[in-house]
């Protein structure tokens, strides 16, 4: 971990936003670069005055976006049978297919925009929904503001914290499960009520 801090803080200082829309696009693009460490850093960053907290808002929105719309288009034009045969060399198994493809059969495209929240699946949500021909409008709709709420609370969290950021990497497998299933719990009721609505409505 200290070692990618230390590179981030290298990258950032030298490179300033621009190395945080590249980090943030690699990211989702299936580079192990444990982005919420990399966020709450920049937000420290930010608390620091080595960046300006705005800036680095859109430019980690802006490379999130960047990175999983990729992945998006990539899934669309190439479909499922080239990520089979060329998934494995950027660390996208069959089996890691299987499961982005389980969590969209459960939650839909709500599925884009909680997850960002868990690690492995925000790197498959783009590529499955364009395997599965989810068009475009609603693929924005659900990815990108997924990807703003989950920029500006990681960010926002090193920015307040400062020289305690570190709490909120070591702490983020318990906060995102928990968060995770909240989301899913929600999106459950909002199905569920949706789904009476409608046989309501058809009786």
């Amino acid at each position: 971990m200290d070692q990618f801090v230390q590179w981030f803080d290298s990258l950032c200082t030298q490179h300033g936003h621009a190395a945080i829309f590249v980090i943030m696009a690699l990211g989702l693009i299936g580079v192990p670069l444990t982005e919420e460490t990399a966020m709450t850093f920049f937000g420290f960053l930010v608390h620091r005055g080595t960046l300006q907290y705005f800036p680095t808002i859109l430019a980690a929105f802006g490379g999130t976006a960047c990175g999983i719309t990729v992945m998006y288009v990539l899934g669309r034009t190439l479909g499922s049978a080239a990520v089979h045969k060329f998934g494995r060399r950027v660390g996208i198994t069959d089996e890691k297919m299987t499961l982005a493809h389980n969590w969209f059969e459960r939650v839909g495209k709500w599925l884009l925009a909680i997850g960002y929240f868990i690690p492995v699946v925000r790197q498959l949500t783009g590529i499955a929904a364009g395997v599965t021909k989810v068009r475009y409008v609603e693929f924005a709709a659900f990815a990108y503001t997924g990807a703003l709420v989950w920029v500006v609370l990681f960010v926002s969290l090193g920015k307040v914290l400062g020289m305690q950021w570190g709490k909120v990497s070591q702490n983020a497998p318990l906060g995102i499960a928990v968060l995770v299933v909240l989301v899913a719990a929600g999106v459950g009721v909002h199905l569920l009520v949706k789904r009476r609505r409608r046989k309501r409505a058809g009786s």
